[in-house]
């Protein structure tokens, strides 16, 4: 096993406890769905990492799910809009970890699932493309939802301060 094998995995520990930590403060302890009858066990969210130049580096975007009190382990979609400056096909593409293809983004989405684990998390690159023009930096905002089609089922929470991350495309 690599040194960076060795280094990454406690990062990914960390990170992972990091972001339980920060579900459990944000909602004092307990998450309640909107309709307020049933503790929900699902939590939804989404972060990222990276920086972006026009033409080079690459962000990366992560859609993740865990469950606390095992609902069951539903393969289940889930949507990820783009707003900002920034436009999907122009300005950057976004390819699935794991995938050599960009992923196809239809009026500024493109939809997605996890599959049955209790912990799932899906990760996405998002690469910068260089059109020779000298730009201002340009915002990419990722915002995670439930597939309209499709919802998700009762104890299902996203986790409102954590279901959108900005990047930034530095001009060139």
């Amino acid at each position: 096993m690599s040194t960076a094998s060795l280094l990454g995995a406690p990062r990914k520990l960390f990170l992972f406890l990091a972001v339980l930590l920060t579900l459990v403060i944000v909602s004092g302890g307990s998450f309640t769905e909107a309709q307020g009858q049933r503790h929900a066990s699902m939590y939804v969210y989404t972060y990222g990492s990276g920086s972006l130049s026009e033409g080079s580096g690459r962000a990366m975007l992560y859609v993740e799910r865990i469950d606390l009190r095992s609902i069951g382990y539903d393969v289940l979609p889930y949507k990820v809009c783009f707003s900002g400056s920034a436009i999907p096909g122009t300005d950057f593409y976004v390819v699935k970890k794991g995938s050599s293809s960009p992923v196809s983004i239809s009026s500024n989405c493109f939809t997605d699932s996890w599959s049955s684990k209790w912990y799932q998390g899906n990760r996405y690159y998002i690469h910068a493309i260089s059109d020779n023009v000298p730009d201002a930096n340009e915002e990419i905002v990722a915002t995670l939802s439930a597939d309209s089609g499709n919802p998700w089922p009762s104890g299902y929470y996203l986790v409102p301060h954590l279901s959108s991350f900005r990047f930034t495309i530095s001009g060139g």
